[in-house]
């Protein structure tokens, strides 16, 4: 039983977006970040790719069968929550806090990091940027007038 909480070989990872996900109670904190957008691409009125993967590569039928019927990400959520629980407390394992969910807050960080290393690689002093910012901004003002005048026939 409590196999189904351990990791995955490499070569059977889930694949979600641009991450790999080894093991369930991975998957439940992906599943309390992802946008419901996301969630539906995985999990359709003909598909669920979650319980396909925890089916087949996690060997869980008991997840599997209480997910196949789930459509919503929240729900989802809370069934993958219970059975960890449940496969912790056999273990002898801390409990999946729900205080501890990385909700939005955690998304809005890692878009957060990831504006700031692209700023940082593309601009790494704030003068520099502000300089670039006007010249690009002064050029395209000039080519806009220069337009204009030809079509206006103004000078």
């Amino acid at each position: 039983m409590s196999k189904y909480l351990d990791d995955v070989v490499e070569t059977h990872y889930f694949k979600i977006g641009n991450k790999r996900l080894k093991s369930v109670k991975e998957l439940l904190e992906e599943m309390r970040i992802i946008s419901d957008d996301v969630f539906r691409h995985y999990v359709g009125e003909q598909h669920n790719h979650f319980v396909n993967w925890i089916r087949h590569t996690i060997n869980d039928e008991e997840l599997a069968d209480s997910l196949e019927r789930v459509k919503s990400r929240e729900k989802t959520i809370e069934v993958i929550e219970d059975r960890i629980n449940n496969l912790t407390k056999q273990r002898g394992e801390k409990k999946v806090d729900e205080n501890e969910k990385p909700q939005q807050d955690l998304k809005e960080t890692r878009i957060k990091e990831e504006i700031e290393k692209r700023d940082k690689k593309s601009c790494p002093h704030i003068i520099w940027c502000m300089a670039k910012e006007f010249w690009f901004g002064m050029a395209i003002g000039m080519i806009v007038g220069v337009i204009a005048a030809k079509i206006f026939g103004i000078g």
